[in-house]
């Protein structure tokens, strides 16, 4: 049994729903995320799960989608950040010994990539307020949300640029969420 049919197998007993694609990758949705398995037939050794599309990428948000992903890249264990075309892909990436166990494995891959993709909003959140002195002209209406969060509310996100959160691939936890509806208004 291939590495890939092991994952597949594992995806399938955890009741995740995987499908195979035309490449022979395997897509699946995790805590509604989009997961998908690289298919690498000449390396039974490498295994690679990526999170597709997390954020879309334009001219006004490329310099910070970069500086997000450089964080990233700098701060987590085995997880990429890339700016791949138009979006924002997250991966991580082992070489496997001779008898994988994707029940150990996969689970902590799939917890780096959610943890990454936090971070990855988190970061971008920061430089996207931060610019233009975002925080000083709404300084007046907003209020600190938490003492240990240390984050503000208020209704000056509505200046964040459009399009930043992708329609691919939508956040669920109330972190993202909350994320979301700054980045989109």
């Amino acid at each position: 049994m291939t590495t890939q049919e092991m994952i597949f197998d594992y995806l399938k007993v955890q009741g995740l729903v995987p499908e195979y694609d035309e490449d022979k990758d395997i897509r699946f949705k995790y805590q509604m995320r989009n997961f998908v398995v690289s298919n690498y037939p000449d390396d039974r050794q490498f295994l690679q799960i990526m999170m597709p599309f997390i954020f879309d990428v334009t001219a006004e948000n490329r310099v910070a989608a970069l500086e997000a992903c450089n964080k990233i890249n700098l701060s987590k264990k085995i997880v990429k950040a890339v700016v791949m075309g138009e979006g924002v892909f997250l991966m991580t990436e082992v070489l496997l010994d001779e008898t994988p166990e994707p029940s150990v494995m996969v689970p902590r891959m799939l917890d780096m990539l959610v943890g990454a993709q936090q971070s990855f909003y988190d970061t971008l959140r920061e430089r996207l307020f931060s610019e233009s002195g975002f925080r000083n002209r709404f300084r007046d209406r907003r209020r600190p949300c938490t003492a240990a969060a240390g984050r503000w509310i208020g209704d000056g996100a509505r200046n964040v640029p459009s399009g930043s959160l992708s329609p691919r691939n939508r956040p669920i936890s109330r972190a993202d969420s909350a994320l979301a509806r700054e980045l989109r208004s």
